[in-house]
């Protein structure tokens, strides 16, 4: 049995793991993209990944691929052939979580420029406890949804 801390620790990661789950869900659905494409973790260095539907204009026979990570935020790039590294064709600047529909207009930006412009990384280093606290804002839903399915008993 977990107690004290670890337990409130074991607690704060699931709420961070639902909230991640919500996040990349919001983030599926404005970019109109199945669920199944895309998948997150959490782990020492929280991750995700989403399958773009479109493809970048510079490269008409290449997949697309949008990757997270809890320090710099999303990058959009090319999925890597078997013998090479990604191609990033672009940061979404600006927070590391942001609205799921910026994060769509980010991407469409990106896919339609006409050439692509070296990856200057993110403008900053973010801040673990704020991105803790903007992804544990998406697990408040999943928590009132399964606090209604699920009442306690009295």
């Amino acid at each position: 049995m977990l107690t004290g801390d670890r337990a409130g620790s074991v607690q704060q990661d699931g709420l961070f793991a639902a909230g991640l789950r919500s996040y990349v869900r919001a983030v599926t659905r404005a970019l109109r993209v199945e669920p199944e494409a895309a998948w997150c973790e959490v782990a020492e260095m929280s991750t995700a990944y989403v399958a773009v539907r479109e493809r970048a204009i510079d490269y008409p026979n290449r997949d697309v691929m949008l990757l997270w990570d809890e320090r710099i935020g999303w990058i959009v790039a090319l999925e890597p052939k078997p013998d090479e590294e990604p191609v990033v064709l672009g940061h979404i600047s600006g927070d590391v979580v942001p609205a799921a529909a910026d994060v769509a207009r980010a991407v469409a930006a990106v896919l339609t420029a006409q050439t692509v412009q070296p990856d200057r990384g993110p403008e900053h280093k973010a801040d673990p406890g704020h991105v803790r606290a903007e992804i544990l804002a998406y697990a408040l839903p999943v928590v009132v949804e399964q606090t209604v399915q699920f009442p306690r008993p009295a």
